[in-house]
């Protein structure tokens, strides 16, 4: 899904520019940079999916320098120095690669109809809404638009959908797209991000027509569950907190909730 979609353009569209790209998980502000993404970048850098027995690096480094140059087009004054244009633009995003998004598909299952519309597995269209704040401010409202219109350019027949109900259809699972966070924004006072991470704790999990009582996705990971408990038991001032969180990241974005 990530793979589908020009994050470039997304940015353009929803923001005029305007966003620091964060894919980690992490919020991409400058405490955030030093304690985190400088460590994570070589990492991200390398990181590779299988897609029909070869191996693929999604991360894109360059698009904040795609993001200046865009910038720049539109008559904004924007940094010649690289440090200050990923200050500016956050540290990248997933590449746009729709043919290896559309490989991933037909590997579990998708299929194409004769006008080149996505079908599920099961044969049926595949269809769904993009439920978001219905505030025109809200960041979810934001994006789910032009998130919607690509998905739609790439096959998938998808809508955007702002609701005064969201706060209600979300928590309850009756949906399957939203606009919500991935992770709980950690303020920045300090690096423990267990805040962020401790909602997708598996003994929140609730099957959906119950209320979320921990992450809206439902998604829990054993492995994520080992590192959270061990931040339950760590200082936030620990140096090793820092470590915690880079383990527990490399996890969500490995497993993509």
């Amino acid at each position: 899904m990530n793979l589908a979609l020009d994050a470039k353009e997304l940015a353009m569209t929803a923001y005029n520019g305007a966003v620091a790209f964060s894919p980690a998980f992490i919020p991409a502000t400058k405490p955030y940079y030093s304690w985190y993404y400088d460590k994570l970048e070589p990492w991200l850098k390398e990181f590779t999916i299988e897609v029909d027995g070869e191996q693929f690096k999604p991360y894109n480094s360059q698009l904040p320098f795609e993001m200046a140059e865009a910038a720049q087009s539109k008559g904004y004054d924007v940094p010649e120095n690289d440090q200050e244009i990923k200050e500016l633009f956050g540290y990248g995003w997933w590449k746009h690669a729709p043919e290896i998004a559309e490989k991933l598909l037909l590997k579990n299952g998708f299929t194409r109809d004769s006008n080149g519309k996505w079908l599920l597995p099961d044969g049926t269209p595949w269809e769904f809404q993009i439920i978001s704040s219905a505030n025109p401010a809200h960041p979810s409202f934001k994006w789910a638009f032009p998130m919607a219109q690509q998905w739609k350019e790439f096959g998938i027949d998808a809508e955007a959908r702002p609701s005064e109900q969201s706060g209600t259809i979300i928590p309850m699972g009756n949906y399957e797209v939203s606009g919500d966070w991935p992770v709980t924004e950690p303020f920045g006072s300090d690096p423990d991000m267990y805040r962020s991470f401790n909602n997708y704790k598996s003994s929140y999990y609730r099957p959906s027509g119950e209320r979320a009582v921990g992450h809206v996705s439902r998604w829990y990971d054993e492995e994520l569950d080992e590192v959270i408990s061990k931040m339950e038991k760590m200082d936030y001032s620990d140096p090793g907190i820092i470590d915690l969180c880079i383990e527990a990241t490399k996890i969500i974005i490995e497993e993509m909730p």
